[in-house]
């Protein structure tokens, strides 16, 4: 993904992919299978699908991936989600969201930048309450 990218924005694209990692990673183990409650009360019985699973350790570096995203604007979040959890074509990502690939891309764009400025901003407050 980050071959098309201009260097500034290339460790964004790289903190989002570890997010995207992680939220699919942390989603099964927090519990969130593909397989429906109903699918383990067939599988497990009552006892089995009871059993939650622990929630798993946020990286810090997700952890702030995660706030940054969170400032976004609804419609940028939407395409960060797109683009980085569904892991698709533009195409078929800008398709899913009801806007064109060129409008799509924009906004990823712009979405990213905005996350690495927010990125930027709460590395420089750490170096700072560090020093």
């Amino acid at each position: 993904m980050t071959a098309h990218l201009s260097p500034q924005l290339r460790w964004v694209d790289t903190a989002l992919e570890a997010w995207a990692r992680w939220a699919h990673q942390g989603a099964q183990q927090m519990g969130w299978p593909p397989v429906s409650i109903l699918g383990r009360l067939a599988d497990e019985g009552f006892t089995g699908a009871a059993h939650t699973a622990h929630v798993p350790e946020i990286p810090e570096s997700v952890l702030a991936t995660e706030r940054a995203l969170l400032r976004l604007k609804a419609i940028e979040r939407k395409v960060i989600v797109k683009h980085y959890v569904n892991w698709q074509p533009v195409e078929v990502s800008a398709r899913a969201c009801h806007m064109s690939p060129g409008r799509f891309m924009t906004l990823l764009h712009r979405a990213r930048r905005d996350i690495g400025a927010y990125l930027e901003g709460a590395a420089c407050l750490t170096r700072q309450e560090g020093s």
